[in-house]
């Protein structure tokens, strides 16, 4: 049996073998594409850049997803890995609220109170949560350690890890740029520019200023709020004078003095000492409190959205100067030498706080502090045939 086929004969058994013949060449060429496609994720969970298909610890590391232009900072991150809440503070100048694996910090302004979550930016701990709400615009890659991590990253590791590494200077002339504006007076920009200095330095400027009045309507003050004024800029140098040793040098400035929010106001739940909202059967919200609603009556009376608030501005103040070094040095082909030196000079982290949650100056907390934080950590990283070991 045969069939004519572009103007010949082939036998069955021939196409048969053709098309088999294609089929087999193709498979290789889809195989040899999904190869390409996907790329290797290093990751230092454990001290060391390793596969993050060889690390045998439960952690998340996000990459891709930090192009997502929804992911803004730290805090919008919740949803990509499981068990991980990250929240804005509403005491702290760019503070978080994070929980792993429901482990999480007390919302106090002792700086003597450590959070069980460690968060770690270029290797160096930061410890207090104030300036910890990241902003992700220049970061390489987040990893998220699930779990107590105190053996590779020290006390107060009870619930994990947030492993923050932004980007080197990449040696050749190049940058990149964000241009944000919205409702509410929105006003963002976003830059660093890439150079290179000698053929064994290269550097990295970079700036970041976010403006904002707020979405809400201050009946009592006028104006708006929470209003957001917040600015980080620095320098980040690159030294490898030979393959063996390299230098990472970043000196930056923080300054933040956006509000905490529109107003926190300790009240009791509704009908307590007011009638509660009339579409709030059986559920409890902020309204009915003693202070707000039977002295200043300043009661909600609906569970919509509020878009207007009564109540004093809180207003916060952040200055941070951060230096960090890291250096390396390979002293053989197995054996490597790393120093990490950390240095956070806050002069401010100031706060008002307005309790009583109405117009008068009734309840309110002034606080102020300041903090320092100097960290340095050196570490010897091994490997042989049957073991990898790091000692610090």
């Amino acid at each position: 049996m045969s069939r004519s086929i572009n103007g010949g004969v082939l036998p069955i058994a021939a196409m048969v073998s053709v098309f088999a013949t294609s089929l087999t060449g193709i498979a290789p060429a889809i195989a040899a594409e999904k190869r390409v496609a996907i790329e290797e994720v290093v990751v230092t969970a454990r001290k060391r850049e390793e596969s993050v298909q060889d690390v045998p610890i439960s952690m998340t590391a996000l990459t891709q997803q930090l192009q997502d232009s929804s992911v803004r900072n730290l805090a919008d991150l919740n949803g990509y890995t499981a068990n991980v809440n990250i929240g804005e503070s509403t005491l702290r100048a760019r503070g978080t609220q994070i929980q792993i694996r429901g482990v999480a910090a007390s919302e106090t302004q002792d700086k003597s109170h450590d959070s069980p979550i460690a968060v770690s930016v270029d290797g160096v701990f930061l410890g207090t949560s104030s300036g910890r709400n990241v902003e992700n615009f220049d970061l390489e890659r987040v990893e998220i350690l699930r779990g107590p991590q105190g053996t590779l990253f020290g006390k107060n590791t009870v619930g994990g890890v947030i492993n923050i590494i932004r980007s080197k200077p990449t040696g050749e002339l190049g940058g990149k740029v964000k241009l944000t504006a919205g409702k509410y007076g929105q006003q963002e920009f976003r830059g660093l520019v890439n150079f290179p200095v000698t053929d064994t330095l290269a550097a990295k400027v970079f700036y970041s200023d976010i403006q904002a009045d707020g979405h809400l309507k201050n009946t009592a003050r006028g104006g708006d709020g929470p209003r957001k004024d917040y600015q980080n800029y620095g320098a980040t140098f690159l030294w490898t004078p030979n393959e063996a040793f390299e230098a990472l040098l970043t000196v930056e400035r923080y300054k933040d003095n956006s509000d905490l929010g529109a107003s926190v106001s300790y009240n009791f739940g509704a009908g307590v000492f007011a009638p509660p909202p009339a579409d709030s059967i059986g559920l409890q919200d902020n309204s009915g409190g003693f202070l707000a609603c039977t002295v200043f009556g300043s009661c909600r009376t609906s569970l919509s959205q509020a878009n207007s608030f009564e109540a004093s501005d809180q207003e916060g103040e952040n200055e941070n100067t951060v230096v960090t070094l890291n250096m390396s040095y390979d002293i053989t082909d197995n054996l490597r030498f790393v120093s990490v030196t950390g240095n956070h000079d806050t002069p401010k982290d100031d706060y008002i706080s307005d309790l009583d949650g109405s117009s008068l100056d009734f309840i309110l907390i002034d606080n102020d502090n300041s903090y320092e934080q100097f960290t340095q950590e050196f570490r010897l990283e091994g490997s042989s045939d049957k073991m990898d070991w790091v000692v610090g």
